[in-house]
């Protein structure tokens, strides 16, 4: 039986003129309305699919309180649906629906990110935001979307997910035309159940101060920075405009918003956004207010934040603002307190810049809000540590999955939308990126044990993997952009440490990563254990040094070469500690180099290491990135010139470390559902006591440390179906 009864509702086709200029002039909200007859109470339920975000209310009431929905993915090949029961909110006699569209990423502006990659026209599947709804209960449809309903204009006459909304209450109500769409056999083949996490508001901020008064403006301090809705009620006695402007960073008490600049456009003079587009691309909502109180918040955008600069109106004016952030709502599963003030700090920005960033996909920042697979893969077992991902972490497999190219390639972001830096093919991603598919699956088996999800999807690993394979060695190295992010290059454009070491390397990790992978599901593996070796001494003949190092004798390159197993590793954990001696003690690896030290410095017994980067204080540091109080990291741990995202969680790989080292719990690399763990704490007198939680779908971990007139207490706890190993000092 299908699904859907009724037909696509949505709008006839706007003409947005040449190069969809007219975009950024007119793009309004559209609200449907219907009634339906109800004689008798019962189990009623609502079921629809929105391209672009919805939201519904039946008889004046939200159906929910999800908002930002509906979850953007590869709209060809997979529409995501929601069921709501929804019998407390009608009664007997006529009852009302409607539903409001919104642009989402369906109807995304033709903005040319950083003045390349038009997001329109590159992402696949967009179009005027439409919907397909059914209500029913146990006797059959009670209502379908169709020919019968109306339509009219919502209070925004622009939204945009970026951008902003501007709002005007008077300029709801006019009605407007729509057509239906009936719905094909491909179609219906596509939809699917929404099962992760919604999008949902959590607790406000309260304004802290407000800074930098002028006569025709003011600014709203809410202490630090979220990614969320902005909430103000006003009482006016006449007629006016209102410009709120969204920013996350203060420099020289002035404030700098080329941090949130969308797609970049406005922090390079002469670098722009494409025909129609701002120069400059703030972060801004607009309101139109009359006599009375009027009520603002965001309904299909949201902004990254700290700051809320506003024109229009008087101090006095405002009765209530708050900062809302908004974010999928992930169950933390991880926490670990501390007696260091800083690290409990620096732990909580880890876990606010990664929630700022997640909405329906794991995003970079907010300023491009794209799903990379290199940033997944820097992440990975931060975020699995930290957050129940057994539903989230299903749909980004899907995500990528969905951008397979017929070759096999994976993209750089999926969604695609046009970047593809240094990659294999057209819509590929360089090689790091690529991991994502391979990696993600074999984490996903480590902590969750789904046998049957990793069978289900070998045979995109496998294709994946001969395509990869059928390169030659030298020339797939090449597309790699390598350690990205590393704080010892000046700027993007600069080679990354060790560039092409990493890429030999990465080409090794597919090929381990296979490796496992097909021996879990019982595959062939005889031809992949001799690619590994072919690999491996391709990288002995061209990368080994005289001394044991490899390369460049970067940390990128250490960090790659421990993990590997590449040589001995007495002679590179000597060469790794001399070379961060000579770096003065600081990480100068980039999100994947450093991942892989936090990782390797603690199985080498050397986290003093790790402690002493963590609460350096240089300009190159953690204390410099949060020294501003903004409690959210940055995409570049040394400032540049580039202004770079100021809410951007790509370094937050130090996370595992609370865990495997201060709470001394790693999953072992055999593990299958969190079976089996290693103990292995780091004790020390400068961390103080600590309190670690880790929820496994086996049960919960506890674990505690003690310190007292010099001496240690460790304790544990886990459940007995855990296996466990105990590190030699434990053992002792």
């Amino acid at each position: 039986m299908a699904l859907f009864s009724g037909r696509w509702l949505t709008r006839y086709h706007v003409d947005y003129g040449v190069a969809n200029q007219k975009y950024y002039q007119d793009s309004p909200s559209i609200i449907y309305s219907n009634q339906f007859l109800i004689k008798k109470i019962r189990t009623v339920k609502l079921r629809i699919c929105s391209l672009g975000y919805y939201v519904v209310k039946i008889n004046g009431q939200l159906i929910s309180n999800d908002v930002l929905n509906n979850e953007w993915t590869y709209f060809s090949k997979c529409k995501y649906y929601d069921e709501y029961n929804v019998s407390d909110l009608i009664h007997i006699g006529e009852n009302a629906i409607e539903v409001e569209l919104g642009n989402g990423m369906y109807n995304p502006f033709p903005l040319k990110f950083f003045a390349k990659h038009n997001l329109r026209s590159e992402i696949k599947d967009t179009g005027e935001p439409k919907f397909i709804l059914e209500l029913f209960d146990n006797d059959g449809t009670i209502l379908s979307s169709n020919k019968d309903w109306k339509a009219e204009i919502g209070d925004r006459e622009f939204n945009n997910l970026y951008m902003g909304e501007y709002v005007d209450a008077k300029y709801k109500g006019k009605a407007i035309k729509f057509k239906t769409i009936p719905l094909s056999k491909q179609e219906d083949l596509t939809f699917k159940r929404s099962f992760i996490p919604k999008v949902r508001e959590f607790e406000p901020l309260d304004v802290q101060q407000i800074i930098n008064e002028n006569k025709d403006h003011f600014v709203l301090d809410f202490g630090h920075t979220i990614s969320g809705f902005f909430k103000i009620k006003v009482l006016v006695d006449t007629e006016k405009t209102v410009k709120l402007r969204f920013c996350e960073t203060l420099k020289d008490n002035q404030l700098d918003y080329a941090t949130s600049f969308a797609g970049g456009i406005g922090c390079i003079d002469g670098v722009t956004g494409g025909l129609g587009a701002p120069e400059k691309l703030y972060e801004e909502d607009h309101w139109q207010i009359y006599p009375g109180q009027n009520v603002f918040k965001n309904r299909f955008s949201y902004h990254s934040f700290r700051y809320v600069e506003i024109w229009g109106i008087t101090k006095a004016e405002i009765e209530k603002t708050q900062a809302i952030p908004v974010h999928t709502d992930l169950a933390q599963i991880g926490n670990v307190k501390l007696g260091d003030a800083f690290l409990d700090e620096l732990y909580q920005a880890g876990i606010n810049t990664r929630l700022n960033n997640v909405h329906g996909i794991f995003e970079d920042c907010a300023r491009e809000r794209l799903q990379y697979g290199g940033d997944i893969v820097a992440l990975l077992d931060s975020m699995m540590l930290t957050w129940d991902l057994s539903q989230f972490n299903r749909k980004v497999i899907d995500d990528f999955i969905f951008g397979q190219t017929n070759k096999g390639g994976i993209p750089e972001t999926a969604p695609y939308m046009g970047i593809e830096s240094q990659g294999t093919a057209h819509e590929e991603g360089p090689l790091l990126w690529q991991l994502v598919l391979p990696y993600l699956l074999l984490k996903y088996y480590q902590y969750y044990g789904d046998y049957d999800f990793l069978s289900s999807k070998f045979k995109y690993v496998k294709k994946q993997y001969d395509y990869l394979m059928s390169w030659n060695l030298k020339e797939l190295a090449q597309r790699c952009i390598g350690d990205h992010g590393s704080p010892s290059i000046g700027g993007f454009y600069e080679s990354t440490p060790d560039k092409i070491f990493v890429g030999y390397c990465t080409i090794l990790l597919f090929n381990e990563l296979f490796l496992k992978i097909s021996e879990i599901l019982n595959k062939p593996i005889d031809m992949v254990k001799k690619k590994n070796e072919e690999i491996r001494a391709e990288i002995r003949k061209n990368y080994l040094n005289e001394d044991g190092s490899f390369g460049q004798k970067t940390q990128t390159s250490y960090a790659f070469a421990l993990a590997l197993d590449l040589g001995d590793r007495k002679q590179l954990t000597a060469g790794l500690i001399k070379q961060i001696k000579q770096d003065n003690g600081l990480f100068t690896a980039g999100i994947f180099g450093q991942s892989l030290l936090y990782t390797q410095l603690h199985l080498i017994k050397k986290d003093d290491i790790v402690y002493n980067w963590l609460e350096n204080s240089s300009s190159t540091s953690f204390k410099a990135m949060l020294a501003d109080g903004n409690m959210a990291l940055k995409e570049k741990l040394r400032e540049n010139e580039s202004s770079d995202s100021a809410n951007h969680a790509m370094f937050a790989s130090y996370l595992k470390w609370y865990y495997q080292a201060l709470g001394g719990i790693s999953l072992a690399d055999d593990a299958v559902a969190s079976d089996k763990i290693v103990i292995n704490p780091y004790l020390s007198p400068q961390v103080g006591n600590i309190k670690m939680d880790f929820n496994t779908v086996q049960g919960l971990i506890k674990t505690q440390v003690k310190i007292k007139d010099n001496k240690y207490k460790y304790a544990i706890s886990f459940p007995q179906n855990i296996k466990y190993e105990l590190s030699p000092e434990l053992s002792n």
